[in-house]
C-alpha cells in the first residue's frame, strides 16, 4: 500500500520520521551481517490467540489509530510507517475480528526481532498486520430441532396393555430399585462391584462374555491402571436418565439398563483410545462431526453388544416400563425411549448386518461375525448422522453447540496446516474403534469424500457456523490477560 496523502511535518515529526528509518536502516544492516535480526521481505501468516488490544488515537491527521495487539506469538503494532502506510478504513477492516480470546489467522509484514540492543517497541512498528482472516465463529442452529416424544402409550379402556418384561436369563433375581440411594465401585474391584452395584457387576460378566464387542472394553475397565469408578445413582420413575461418563467416572441412572451402561462404559473407552488426538486439534466444524461421531458410536455399539450377546444366548436386562390405569379405565404406559431402541434405527443394523453375513460367507465363523457386527454398526452412526433420528438429532445438536462455542478460543487449526486431512482422519477413527477387529465410523468420513460427508451432516443437523464482527472502536479491556487458556470442561450427553 503507497501513500495517499502527504501531510505537512513539523520539526518533531521531521524527526520521528527520520528516527524510524535510521531503525529500519539498522535491521536491514543486521540482515546482511547475520546478526540476530530476521527480516520478512514478504507477507507470512501466522495463526494466533488474542490475548489483548490496546488502541491509541493517532497521532498525525488522517492517520489511523495505533493498535498494539498482544497475541501468544508474540506482540504486534498496527500503524502508519514509511512502508506500509495505514489509515482509518484499513484500521478499521483489521480491527473488527480483533477480539479477546479470538482465535485467527493474519498477514503480517515486516522485522521480527530477536531481542538485541536495539528498542523492541521501535522494531514493532516494522511489524505489521497487513490482513486479518476471520478465526472461528460460534455454531448456531439453523432449524430449530423437533422435540421428541414423551415416551409415553395409552391404552384405551377395555383394552390390553402392553406386556411388562418379566426378567431375562442373565437377571439372575437382581431387582433394581430406582428410588435406592447412590452407590459406588471400582470396576477393577470385583469384590465391591459385586456387594454394591451388582446390577453393573452382572453387565461386567456379560462384557467379559463378548469376544468382539465386550471384551476390548471389559479389559478397560478391569485394568486398575486406568481408575474407572461406575456409579448408580436413583432416577425418579417415569423419568428418563441423566448418564453420563466424565474424568474416569461413569454414571448411570439405576434401572436404566444394561444398554446404558454399556453406552457410558464405550465412552470410557473412547476416552482412553483417544489418547492425545482430541476434537480440539480439528476446526470447528470438524469438531463438532467428531463430537457426532463420538455419541453416535455409543449407540451403534450398544446396538452391537445386544446382537453378539443374544447370538451367544446372554439377554439384556431390559429398560423397565411402568403402567398405571386411570379413572376412565384406560392404562398409561411409560418408558424411556432410546435411540438404541428405535425401530428405524434397528432395521438399519439389522439389514446391514445380514448382507454383510452374505458377503463375507467364506470367512470363518468370527471374522464373518465381526464384519457383520461392524456393518450394521457403521449403518446406524450413518444415519444418526444424517439426522433420520429426532430424537437423537434434538439431544446431540445441542450437546455439540455447548462443547464447541464454550471452548472456541481453545481451537487453533484452520484446515489448512500439513496433514491435516490425515489428521481428521486419525481423530474420526478412533470415535468408533473397538479392539483391533471393529469400527463403526463409516467410510464416507475417512476417504476422499470426508469433506463432503462432513458439509452433509452439518446441513441435515441444521447448523451454522456464524461469524461476527465487532465494531472496531470498542476498545478491549486493557487487563493483561496473557495466559494459557484451558479448554472449558467437555461435556458427553450419555
Amino acid at each position: 500500500m503507497g501513500y495517499n496523502y502527504k501531510p505537512k511535518l513539523t520539526t518533531g515529526q521531521k524527526v520521528k520520521k527520520f528516527a524510524k528509518r535510521m531503525t529500519l536502516a539498522l535491521a536491514f544492516g543486521a540482515a546482511v551481517t547475520g546478526t540476530t535480526m530476521n527480516y520478512y521481505s514478504s507477507d507470512e501468516e501466522l495463526l494466533v490467540r488474542i490475548d489483548k488490544v490496546k488502541v491509541e488515537p493517532a497521532t498525525e491527521a488522517g492517520e489511523a489509530p495505533k493498535m498494539t495487539i498482544y497475541t501468544d506469538k508474540g506482540t504486534f503494532v498496527n500503524a502508519p510507517t514509511r512502508m506500509l502506510m495505514k489509515d482509518a478504513a484499513d484500521a478499521a477492516e483489521i480491527g473488527q475480528y480483533l477480539r479477546e480470546g479470538e482465535t485467527l489467522k493474519i498477514t503480517v509484514y515486516g522485522l521480527n526481532p530477536h531481542l538485541g540492543n536495539l528498542d523492541r517497541d521501535d522494531f514493532h512498528l516494522y511489524r505489521n498486520i497487513r490482513k486479518v482472516h476471520p478465526g472461528p465463529g460460534q455454531i448456531i442452529i439453523v432449524t430449530p430441532p423437533p422435540t421428541p416424544g414423551d415416551g409415553t402409550v395409552v391404552t384405551p379402556a377395555g383394552e390390553k396393555p402392553p406386556a411388562l418384561p418379566t426378567g431375562t436369563l442373565t437377571d439372575n433375581g437382581l431387582v433394581e430399585n430406582q428410588t435406592a440411594p447412590e452407590a459406588s465401585a471400582m470396576n477393577s474391584d470385583f469384590n465391591a462391584m459385586s456387594k454394591n452395584v451388582p446390577q453393573l457387576a452382572r453387565d461386567l460378566a456379560i462384557l467379559d462374555k463378548l469376544p468382539l464387542t465386550g471384551r476390548p472394553v471389559y479389559d478397560m475397565l478391569k485394568d486398575p491402571a486406568n481408575g474407572i469408578k461406575s456409579t448408580l445413582f436413583p432416577v425418579p420413575l417415569k423419568s428418563g436418565s441423566t448418564s453420563s461418563y466424565s474424568n474416569k467416572h461413569a454414571r448411570i441412572g439405576r434401572g436404566t439398563g444394561t444398554s446404558t451402561a454399556f453406552h457410558e462404559y464405550f465412552h470410557a473407552y473412547q476416552a482412553k483410545t483417544e489418547g492425545e488426538m482430541d476434537m480440539f486439534q480439528l476446526t470447528v466444524k470438524d469438531a463438532a462431526v467428531a463430537n457426532f461421531l463420538t455419541e453416535a458410536s455409543a449407540v451403534a455399539y450398544e446396538i452391537a453388544t445386544r446382537k453378539e450377546a443374544e447370538k451367544l444366548g446372554l439377554q439384556f436386562r431390559a429398560t423397565p416400563r411402568y403402567q398405571e390405569t386411570q379413572a376412565d379405565g384406560s392404562t398409561v404406559t411409560y418408558f424411556i425411549t432410546s435411540p438404541s431402541t428405535n425401530p428405524e434405527n434397528l432395521k438399519a443394523f439389522d439389514a446391514a448386518y445380514d448382507a454383510a453375513l452374505k458377503q463375507y460367507a467364506g470367512l470363518d465363523a468370527q471374522a464373518r461375525e465381526a464384519k457383520a457386527l461392524e456393518a450394521g454398526g457403521k449403518a446406524v452412526v450413518a444415519r444418526l448422522l444424517d439426522a433420520q433420528d429426532d430424537q437423537w438429532r434434538s439431544t446431540y445438536a445441542q450437546v455439540a453447540i455447548i462443547n464447541i462455542n464454550n471452548n472456541l478460543h481453545a481451537f487453533r487449526e484452520d484446515g489448512s496446516s500439513a496433514g491435516y486431512a490425515a489428521k481428521r482422519t486419525d481423530v474420526f477413527t478412533r470415535q468408533g474403534k473397538v479392539g483391533t477387529t471393529l469400527n463403526f465410523i463409516p467410510d464416507a468420513f475417512t476417504g476422499p469424500q470426508a469433506q463432503a460427508s462432513i458439509d452433509k451432516t452439518f446441513k441435515a443437523m441444521g447448523l451454522l457456523i456464524e461469524q461476527k464482527a465487532q465494531t472496531y472502536y470498542t476498545p478491549v479491556p486493557q487487563q493483561d490477560n496473557r495466559t494459557s487458556r484451558a479448554p472449558a470442561p467437555f461435556r458427553r450427553a450419555g
